[in-house]
């Protein structure tokens, strides 16, 4: 067996952290396509023959034995040791009790050599036992450094010894190509006509070595700009062939939407109950890990790279398939509190009935959303027929228009389709969507100017919202806040102060949490000091909690009133 030579170019930046004698064992530990082997054979080359063992795993559950017995043979098929040498310790392995001490037998008198261990991870459930193995080894032979390469986690690279300085640790971070050496790499290995691409192609890759080799065939080839399909298209056939086929490649195809779940979601995307197996599976081989996600719950998270070149598959999977993982996936994020993510893919999926509830939600816990351009480029995505039956995202919509100024004169159609809503136009519309209605409306005709109008629909907002079951008004609590908030303050627009203060009122009964109660507090707060009710002013600031906010937060828009309402006392108290 030979080692092949470099395949790309060599990277001193990550030589250096290879060449040291001590620590005298590293671990490359990155998924699938970080450049790891190719980065260990760049690394050796330039040794003599003889000095280097190199042990590629070829099978999945390598014993113990196996693997020494691996090792052993292609130290005398590289010239490490004489052949007859080698083939008898082969035979020796199964018999000895002390296996380290066996093969440091016959190579501590060899001189420096280098032992690299790719495809680590296939040890299985004996790498544990070859890991203790190894960190022996290295004692029993000072001149022998152990390059291991896993598309996982390993023991060897416990916190504890890398800490230590026992291990130096390698992870897909280090190997991602800088741009520098993106533009090497294409100088060195690309047409000259593409060179000048390598900051597009390191901007579109991240650095991904393998994603930056699919670019350069891609630019090569056709002189394509990066980000094309084409340079996917080669990143995802790479992925799609290491993955294989069968349940495995069904499950990632039906759980890759999210940008992670959990087994119960997995379940109910796969229609299957046996997931955790195959999960446990993917994770070994590096295509993707579990991450904490709350006190004592994990979910899983693809590598990014096996992700997108999922999603494209994905894509053309039948229509009706593509809409219940979207929903279901929606739905599975908006009950863990993930509104952004969960609005993005209701929307990416076009299922609007759904994307309208979680804005609402958005809303809800943060009342900024709608100042913003966060979604603006979800919510320009929505055709007008589906803003119809969805007056918050049409006033959304709105928003997104008004900010752009490029649309500022289409921002008052789409105010008036929730100025014109007349009531809900789902049948199974819950209570707070139809109350994000008829608040929709208000804050659309105060926007599109007409006053006397949005304040009668506050009054029709109020009126339903109190028909409401106290046990449905709990379920709303900070959404209902923030509705009532927006319908008091058309009231007070139109001069209706004391329906104004009653409704404030209210809102700050029903909020749970310290950063609504702020939010609406404020709102007294300018209410009653405009109103020369000094007193019930101080009354209401005495509500709001300095650390309650947001940094930054007390000197936004949601905060005017509670800062219009301070100056005021100010004044009312001389003080300038």
């Amino acid at each position: 067996m030979t080692v092949p030579g470099p395949v790309l170019l060599t990277r001193p930046r990550l030589h250096a952290r290879l060449d040291p004698d001590v620590p005298r064992i590293a671990v490359l530990s990155a998924p699938s396509g970080s450049g790891k082997t190719s980065l260990v054979r760049c690394w050796v080359a330039p040794r003599p023959p003889g000095t280097v063992i190199w042990a590629t795993l070829e099978t999945d559950h390598v014993r113990r034995a196996s693997f020494w017995q691996t090792v052993l043979t292609n130290a005398g098929r590289l010239g490490v040791l004489p052949a007859t040498e080698a083939a008898g310790l082969v035979g020796d392995v199964d018999r000895a009790s002390d296996v380290p001490e066996l093969v440091a037998g016959a190579l501590r008198r060899r001189g420096p050599l280098v032992l690299v261990v790719d495809a680590h991870e296939r040890l299985r459930d004996d790498s544990a036992a070859v890991d203790a193995d190894l960190v022996r080894l290295v004692q029993l032979c000072p001149d022998l450094k152990v390059v291991v390469t896993t598309r996982t986690s390993t023991g060897l690279a416990s916190p504890g010894r890398t800490l230590r300085g026992e291990v130096e640790l390698l992870t897909a971070a280090d190997l991602a190509f800088t741009e520098d050496e993106t533009r090497e790499l294409l100088t060195t290995f690309a047409d000259p006509a593409v060179a000048a691409s390598a900051a597009d192609l390191h901007a579109a890759t991240d650095g991904f070595p393998l994603a930056v080799r699919a670019g350069i065939l891609s630019l090569s080839r056709a002189g394509s700009a990066p980000g094309t399909p084409d340079w996917r298209s080669l990143v995802a056939e790479d992925l799609r062939v290491q993955l294989g086929s069968g349940a495995t490649y069904d499950l990632v195809l039906a759980t890759c939407l999210p940008p992670y779940f959990d087994t119960d979601l997995a379940i109910e995307l796969t229609g299957t109950t046996d997931v955790k197996e195959t999960l446990a599976e993917l994770e070994w081989n590096g295509f993707g890990r579990w991450i904490p996600f709350a006190p004592g719950r994990q979910v899983f998270q693809y590598v990014e790279s096996l992700r997108t070149a999922m999603l494209a598959d994905a894509a053309g999977r039948p229509a009706p398939q593509q809409a219940r993982a979207a929903k279901l996936a929606a739905a599975w994020l908006h009950r863990n509190g993930n509104f952004e993510t969960a609005f993005e893919v209701a929307v990416a999926a076009r299922q609007y009935d759904f994307a309208g509830r979680v804005y609402a939600s958005l809303l809800a816990s943060d009342p900024d959303t709608i100042t913003t351009g966060r979604f603006d480029q979800q919510l320009v995505s929505i055709p007008r027929s589906a803003l119809t039956q969805f007056p918050a995202l049409a006033l959304g919509r709105g928003l997104a228009c008004h900010r752009n100024p490029a649309l500022l004169g289409a921002a008052a159609d789409f105010f008036r389709i929730p100025a014109a809503w007349t009531g809900p136009r789902l049948p199974d519309m819950g209570p707070g969507e139809v109350m994000m209605g008829h608040t929709a409306k208000v804050a659309s005709l105060r926007v599109l100017g007409r006053f006397d109008e949005s304040a009668r629909a506050a009054h029709q907002a109020l009126a339903y919202f109190d028909t409401i079951p106290d046990g449905e008004q709990h379920h709303v609590a900070d959404l209902g806040a923030t509705l009532l908030r927006h319908l008091s303050y058309s009231l007070f627009q139109d001069a209706q102060v004391d329906a104004a203060r009653s409704a404030a009122l209210r809102a700050i009964s029903m909020s749970t949490r310290p950063e609504s109660l702020n939010h609406t507090a404020v709102y007294v707060v300018g209410f009653n000091a405009l109103d020369g009710r000094s007193a019930d002013a101080r009354a209401a600031r005495g509500h709001v909690d300095p650390e309650a906010w947001r940094p930054g937060q007390d000197r936004t828009y949601g905060n005017a009133l509670g800062r219009i309402g301070q100056a005021a006392l100010l004044l009312d108290d001389f003080d300038l």
